[in-house]
């Protein structure tokens, strides 16, 4: 599907559903009936975005940042002071470590070597989908693992390449680490002697949400540029027009982000990084985006995701230099590209 009337329908209509359209893709094996397909997942999908925002409370997330703050700098600290670092290894690791801490208990999010292992058996699963996870339907630990997974996938990809485009961008790293410093100077005691990260600790969790327009800009730009794989919905109830065509009941609907985007005619020279497109009045700043999804599948983490981002973001700039490197070690300025699912 793509245009603006098939992306409204998408979004929008109420015959869709998500968890249908996802559940081949997925490992769900098809049954008998689906021929006949009448109801939809949306009960389960509605139960796990009210427990997922429990989990996430703004009071909660406010407890648990100093401990959150203290599990990264504890994973930093053992990158070393100097040599290269993959951030699509290391800072993927650190986003799942902030996410079992926030989404499971303190036994487990306190035991590296069972986090570790977790992390591992995450990555198998991420490249290769199973039925397994139907077989348990039931248990709690569901809900935690599918937290777990999709927290780490979406918000691990984004810090990493945000970390790349500001090493490719030093005017716009700079105005970063200006506006951390300054968060630090307004929110905390100039003259403490704690450690940075401690400090950054005690920052009210409204201030990392409202006063880092810069931030706010970084993440939206990458989000943007990266975030545009396929979405899919079927249609569970009756036949459906679109645009002149008839999607009928059962059939399975497919939206490409790119339609969007990567659309020149919303977003000019799509696949540059440049946040002067969301400057205040620009045309491209009222332009679709769907990044963080959109009609009746926001995303519930939204707050949380972007959080995990900045502080990422804050510890990272304000702790080390560093610069790109290429695969020889020499340094770039060149970022790679990021896969385009345009098929």
């Amino acid at each position: 599907m793509s245009g603006a009337e098939p992306r409204h329908v998408f979004f929008h209509d109420k015959s869709l559903s998500f968890t249908e359209g996802y559940a081949l893709l997925m490992g769900a094996a098809p049954r008998l009936e689906d021929i006949k397909v009448e109801t939809d997942s949306s009960d389960s999908v509605s139960a796990f975005n009210k427990r997922l925002a429990k989990i996430l409370r703004k009071d909660r997330l406010q407890d648990v940042i100093p401990t959150l703050f203290s599990d990264a700098n504890k994973r930093m600290e053992a990158w070393g002071n100097d040599g290269r670092l993959d951030p699509f290894d290391k800072i993927n690791n650190l986003v799942f470590q902030m996410t079992v801490r926030m989404a499971s208990c303190s036994e487990l999010a306190s035991n590296d070597d069972d986090v570790q292992h977790m992390h591992e058996l995450y990555l198998k699963l991420q490249r290769s989908a199973t039925p397994i996870g139907l077989l348990l339907p039931w248990l709690p630990t569901q809900f935690v693992l599918l937290v777990i997974f999709v927290g780490v996938l979406n918000t691990g990809m984004m810090a990493c390449w945000t970390i790349l485009y500001l090493g490719a961008h030093p005017e716009w790293k700079t105005r970063a680490v200006a506006e951390i410093q300054r968060l630090v100077e307004t929110h905390t005691d100039t003259t403490s002697t704690l450690p940075l990260h401690q400090r950054l600790s005690t920052i009210p969790i409204s201030a990392w949400e409202d006063e880092m327009p810069v931030l706010e800009l970084i993440t939206r730009e990458t989000l943007r540029l990266v975030n545009n794989g396929i979405m899919l919905r079927r249609n569970i109830l009756a036949d459906i027009e679109v645009s002149g065509k008839i999607i009928p009941r059962g059939a399975f609907m497919a939206y490409q982000v790119g339609d969007v985007h990567l659309n020149a005619q919303y977003y000019p020279n799509p696949l540059k990084w440049n946040l002067a497109r969301f400057a205040g009045g620009s045309a491209q700043n009222e332009a679709p985006y769907i990044g963080w999804g959109a009609g009746r599948h926001p995303c519930t983490g939204i707050k949380v995701a972007k959080f995990e981002v900045k502080m990422i973001l804050a510890l990272v700039l304000t702790r080390d230099e560093y610069m790109l490197v290429d695969s020889a070690g020499a340094p770039t300025m060149q970022v790679p590209e990021p896969t385009v699912c345009d098929t």
